[in-house]
């Protein structure tokens, strides 16, 4: 200790030794929230992928003694999106 040495062409000089401590984390309890989000993550991403754009469009319109459903569909396959 104190004494200098040459290394490689460099002096070194072992002043004062140092203590720290390490730690290591054994149990992570948000570790399952984390592998459930990224499993829903993947899964939504795969739909995405998977299944094309699909609208539906439901109107109801009341009248006097009944009510009207209308329901229209749109795929947006062959179509451009902007």
């Amino acid at each position: 200790m104190g004494t200098p040495m040459v290394v490689g062409g460099l002096t070194f000089t072992l002043v004062k030794e140092a203590q720290y401590s390490g730690f290591q984390v054994s149990h992570d309890p948000g570790n399952m929230l984390v592998w459930f989000a990224s499993v829903f993550f993947m899964v939504g991403i795969l739909a995405v992928m998977y299944f094309p754009l699909r609208q539906v469009w439901i109107l109801a319109q009341p009248e006097a003694d009944r009510s009207r459903l209308l329901l229209r569909t749109r795929s947006g396959m062959g179509q451009k999106r902007n």
